[in-house]
């Protein structure tokens, strides 16, 4: 070992330096020495990969320096893993000498070493190994771990020089793809973002780590390598031999770029780097695209399947692969579920999907193999059996049905933040509290907890004050825990009854022997919270119309709440620090920031609308002098307009969601509930608890009676001990039927309710009572099959005994989902025959069962449309709803509209909200002569180096010019070719007597689904930011010197200044409008999207009169500056993001604090 440490240091010393050179444009070159040895093009210049090049893929040819004879392969000599890719030894980096710091053992940096064989990827961090499978997968490599390997020997060299920076990294993976299939290059856009790329360095992977990714179908795919089924893959794991099962062997892997997730049990246990998330085809999703379906056509061809025949091939597969190799680990199938995805123009359209959770069972980092260049070994060895067998005591489970277990895996798979462990002695089981009168369960879902344990959780949470109730998961328990009001003692512990039971104890853990305190951790979703001002939607809406709510009533809640809200804009639009809060709260951007923990970008801006409306606004811009920031504040008040018209989301003051528990104290009456705030204050309340009449409903809400009239007591002795349940709605424990259950079969396991004191709403309401199913005709078993397959029937002996139940589990899990098809159904039936009418009931019933079905095994029968033709005719809404299709061109009927839900878009909302919005835009829009006009923050600092440049810097700026014009030229060809596609699509839909939205619109140009339009916005940024002074002109002046200096580190230009100075070219240079056919003028972006981070920061440089600071240190953290007031400080990105301004323009954290969207988000059903 010792000479091999010698022969090193002996290279390291005497090899020649490396130096890294830079283009007088834009592209980064390799280091000169041995460029050719480090990165050889590899493969045929092809967009499928055929054999011949399959082979380069599989063993590159590498010249060898001397040294490389004299060094024989490092392989770990003790634990190694079980897993090894085929026919490959396992190697690894020699790893320099161990020291002693803090009483903690950790690695020096690695010297400089030219030895890097064809496994060397598997020595590199995790995060790189994964980034690599992803640009390998791009470029067409068969997804063997053998073939990333190979593959990455000529770049390993690049990886290791380039791991500080997602960008240089992404720089490498591009070349990769470029190399090896130059067509794929072009859709190689999505780069992990600066954020994630060092928290995941960090070692952040333990809990946030989310990868993802997708199978593509590929037609024809047998006959391609970078197909599962390819042929000429060397891994036998990945085979399933099945003659009559071929449709895997047409699915290709795409990998994303990793992102946040907040943590669950599983990650926090194993890791979240060894769970991968793959989505499932959407065949129907394939069928629509265009070319009438030539995909879906193709595939049917090769693989002579129909739809439920591949359905039922991918779950055989599933179930019994031995899985598939990424990052040089083996990924087997764990769990599947319905997922939705964001699609479409800013992301705004979601289609739901299937997503498998593949579990990396073996391979790099796991067992006693290496984790990583300098990391010790981590995580055991699991089979999916095993990891099962640890969440769920499978002996004590076998009586379960197959479909009732399987929804139980998604209890460790939920979000959550662990808080208290208890010990067994502190966990204590009760039984469940029943009605007496027929024994139902009036507590379902929620239990007791102590104080002092309460109060644990309020630490683990950072809250400042406990909370009242808690949703979580602790064992195989489920539900909501509240404070108990009758016992303050100091002691912890925690009351579990049977309702909230859904899977056994493990036995170690009910002995006190388990080393499992994952297990025994109370993990909580969510929490009570500071009551907010909530939203009705068509569903509440109409029941209330049924209950007897006069229409004017409604109509005067839709009027008030559109003032209210287009007031707070017209007063703000001379304060941009009010303006920035209604902004904050019309993008719900506290959810966007919690999900994602950073604010993404593209290009030179954030990627949400409301994000870049917010930088604009912390930056001094302001909408009047603005027209890009005009145009994003237009895209907002659109978005306003499409939830009140389109969704009928309109805000009532005097209502809130709230968490609903069952009376602990027993003291409510049949009929009364208890509704209490902490300190916040809600319109229409004098004192912190609602006493009255008040309305309350769970969505979904599709029966008259889901919405029930009930009282709320007044705070008097004989309630005292309710006082502490705060932000809570208390429901009574007497009668036959809990209240829950009355609200579309709720319970308390962690459901909202919705409920309003508004007189105006509640004093006219008259109750339903809950209909039977017999009373509307409605029968399960004429709808559905059930399954009813328990454990025990698919068991088998040894550690296979989990295949048929996996093979089951899937079938039941990708049964296609019709709840939304039968929710259209009953809002047809109801806009036909009235809410009221047992054809409607019936259908809510449907709809009822089929929320259920994948837990009880519910499946409807193949003939369930003819059942629904039978028993409905819905051909008088055949043209579709009116109110859900308000763009298109509807013709009220003789007499004027009559239904209430088109009479509140047609007669009141679309024309009031019409002329509001048109009120608004002429306030912020100034006279056409002083519109469009220059800024002079944006334009003076290139303005003050024309006035004083030298004959160099003229030069200098000539070649800036011509840079510039290259982007601009670049962003016109793009775009001239997208405009006369839009215009022909235009043309058609009006050929079609269709509707043709405007393609100009707010969203014009921000089709995030379009792979070609991210690749010109990162290209043309990357292009902006490499433009350097030429060399031969920086070697005559030290100005220019000092902007073309680079980091050594990243190989980034440094000099914030420069930056500047280019962007501010580039507003004066490029036309900041575009003439359209009308005449008006429309903001030209280009500017915007290339340096809009500049931009802001010359404005705010302008605004507070100080040097702009830079945006990334020294440690590669990220830094946001922000201006405040005359002035301006530097804030660290993770900071920024939890932070958001208040109407008292100060800004705090978010603790128990919503959007005012947030909340009314997570109760809006299926809406």
């Amino acid at each position: 070992m010792a000479s091999a440490t010698v022969l090193c240091l002996h290279w390291y010393i005497k090899q020649p330096k490396w130096s890294v050179t830079w283009s007088s444009r834009r592209s980064w070159h390799k280091p000169r020495a041995m460029a050719e040895q480090r990165a050889p093009r590899l493969g045929p210049s092809k967009s499928v990969m055929n054999t011949k090049q399959s082979k380069a893929f599989a063993s590159p040819s590498i010249p060898s320096s001397a040294f490389d004879n004299q060094y024989i392969d490092a392989t770990l000599s003790k634990g190694k893993s079980s897993y090894s890719s085929p026919s490959k030894a396992q190697t690894a980096f020699p790893l320099p000498p161990l020291t002693q710091h803090n009483n903690a053992y950790t690695r020096l940096p690695r010297p400089e070493s030219p030895v890097y064989k064809a496994e060397a990827l598997k020595g590199l961090d995790f995060l790189i190994q994964y980034e690599f499978t992803r640009a390998a997968l791009h470029a067409g490599s068969p997804p063997t771990n053998e073939s990333y390997n190979a593959l990455a020997e000529p770049y390993i060299r690049d990886l290791v020089d380039a791991r500080v920076s997602s960008k240089q990294t992404f720089r490498v993976l591009q070349r990769v793809v470029q190399n090896n299939n130059p067509e794929a290059f072009k859709s190689f856009t999505n780069r992990t973002s600066d954020t994630m790329w060092n928290k995941m360095l960090d070692g952040v992977w333990k809990n946030s780590g989310y990868l993802t990714g997708k199978f593509i179908l590929e037609p024809k795919g047998m006959q391609k390598d970078n197909t599962l089924g390819a042929p000429t893959r060397a891994n036998s794991n990945q085979t399933f031999v099945d003659k009559n099962c071929k449709a895997h062997q047409f699915l290709s892997l795409k990998l994303s770029p990793p992102s946040f997730m907040t943590g669950n049990r599983y990650f926090r246990r194993f890791g979240s780097d060894r769970f991968l998330f793959l989505s499932l085809p959407n065949l129907d999703e394939i069928k629509e695209k265009g070319n009438s379906g030539e995909l879906y056509a193709a595939f049917r061809e090769s693989v002579n399947v129909d739809r439920e025949k591949f359905r039922l091939d991918i779950c055989k597969w599933l179930a019994n692969t031995g899985g598939i190799e990424v990052a040089n680990r083996l990924w087997v199938p764990y769990y599947l579920r319905e997922k939705e995805e964001s699609k479409g123009k800013n992301n705004n359209k979601k289609v739901k999907v299937f997503q498998v959770i593949f579990f990396a069972t073996a391979g790099v980092g796991i067992g006693n193999s290496l984790g990583g260049r300098f990391e010790t070994p981590v995580h055991e060895e699991l089979s999916r059996e095993k990891l099962l067998d640890w969440q769920i005591y499978i002996t004590r489970a076998k009586f379960q049905t197959v479909a009732k277990l399987w929804s139980r895996i998604s209890l460790a798979l939920s979000t959550s933040t662990p808080t208290i462990t208890f010990d067994w002695k502190q966990i204590r089981l009760v039984p469940d509290l029943t009605s007496p009168e027929t024994g139902e369960v009036m507590d379902d879902g929620c239990c007791r907890i102590s104080h002092a344990a309460m109060g644990e959780v309020r630490a683990a949470l950072g809250l400042s004050k406990k909370p009242a109730a808690v949703q979580g998961r602790v064992g195989g328990a489920k539900g909501v825990w509240f404070v108990d009001p009758n016992n303050h003692s100091d002691d912890i512990w925690i009351c579990v009854n049977e309702s909230q039971m859904k899977y056994g104890w493990h036995r170690s853990d009910q002995k006190g022997t388990t080393n499992e305190p994952s297990r025994l951790t109370l993990d909580v979703l969510n929490c009570s919270k500071a009551m907010t001002p909530a939203k009705l939607n068509s569903q509440l809406i109409a029941i209330l119309d049924a209950g007897r709510v006069p229409f004017e009533v409604l109509a005067v809640l839709a009027r008030e709440f559109i003032d209210a809200r287009l007031e707070e804009v017209a007063s703000a639009l001379k304060n941009r620090v009010a303006l920035r809060e209604w902004v904050y709260k019309q993008g719900a951007l506290t959810q966007s920031r919690r999900r994602e923990k950073s604010v993404d970008s593209l290009g030179g801006v954030p990627m949400i609308v409301q994000e870049r409306a917010v930088l604009l606004l912390e930056s001094g811009f302001m909408p009047q002098a603005n027209p890009y920031l005009r145009d994003l504040l237009e895209a907002s008040l659109e978005e306003f307009v499409f939830q009140a018209k389109d969704k009928l989301h309109i805000e009532v003051p005097q209502s809130t969601v709230v968490m609903c528990i069952a009376d602990p104290c027993g003291v409510l009456e049949e009929g009364e509930c208890w509704l209490a705030l902490k300190d916040d204050e809600i319109p229409g309340l004098d004192e912190q608890n609602v006493v009255g009449d008040i309305l309350v409903a769970r969505n979904p809400a599709l029966l008259p009676s889901d919405i029930q009239k009930v009282r709320a007591v007044e705070d008097k002795e004989r309630y005292k001990g309710l006082r502490m349940l705060k932000d809570v709605i208390v429901f009574s424990t007497k009668g036959p039927y809990s209240l829950a259950s009355k609200l579309s079969g709720g319970d308390y396991d962690g459901d909202k309710v919705w409920c309003t004191w508004d007189a105006r709403l509640v004093e006219p309401f008259q109750n339903s009572p809950v209909p039977r199913e017999e009373e509307v005709g409605y029968d399960k078993n004429e709808w559905f099959f059930t399954d009813k397959t328990e454990v025990k029937d698919v068991m088998r002996t040894g550690d296979v005994w989990a295949t048929d139940f996996y093979e089951r589990a899937f079938q039941l899990s990708t049964v296609e989902s019709m709840l939304g098809m039968y929710t259209y159904h009953h809002s047809e039936c109801a806009y036909i025959y009235g809410l009221k009418d047992r054809r409607s009931q019936a259908l809510a019933f449907v709809c009822g069962a089929l929320v259920d079905a994948p837990k009880q095994g519910y499946v409807l029968k193949p003939n369930h449309e003819g059942i629904l033709r039978k028993k409905v005719d819905l051909s008088p809404a055949k043209n579709g709803l009116p109110y859900r299709d308000s763009k298109s061109d509807w013709t009220p009927p003789i007499g004027g509209w009559t239904n209430v839900l088109d009479r509140l878009v047609f007669d009141v909302i679309g024309n009031y909200l019409q002329s509001r919005h048109d009120e608004l835009r002429a306030l912020m829009t100034p006279p056409p002569e002083e519109d469009f006009q220059e800024d002079p923050d944006l334009a003076l600092p290139s303005q003050e180096f024309e006035e004083e440049m030298t004959p160099v810097q003229q030069q200098m700026r000539h070649q800036l010019t011509r840079e510039l014009d290259q982007i601009l030229q670049t962003w016109n060809k793009h775009w001239s070719v997208k405009d006369k596609t839009l215009e022909k699509q235009s043309k058609k839909k009006r050929g079609n007597g269709k509707a043709s939205k405007d393609a100009e619109g707010p969203w014009g140009d921000e089709n995030f689904e379009d792979s070609g339009f991210r690749e010109l916005v990162e290209g043309l940024r990357e292009s902006f930011l490499e433009i350097a002074p030429a060399p031969e002109l920086a070697e005559q002046d030290s100005l220019l010197r000092a902007y073309a200096r680079r980091d050594k580190v990243t190989g980034e230009l440094k000099n914030e200044e420069w930056q500047r100075l280019k962007a501010s070219f580039a507003y004066r240079l490029w036309p900041q409008a575009k003439i359209k056919r009308d005449g008006s003028k429309e903001v030209k972006k280009v500017v915007w999207w290339v340096a809009g981070y500049e931009l802001c920061a010359i404005k705010i440089a302008a605004g507070g009169g100080g040097q702009v600071v830079g945006k990334r240190r020294a440690d590669g953290t990220e830094l946001v500056v922000r201006s405040g007031g005359n002035g301006y400080r530097p804030v660290l990105s993770d900071v920024y993001v939890s932070l958001r301004t208040m109407k008292d323009w100060e800004v705090v954290g978010l603790e128990g604090d919503g959007d005012g969207l947030e909340e009314n988000k997570e109760f809006g059903g299926w809406e």
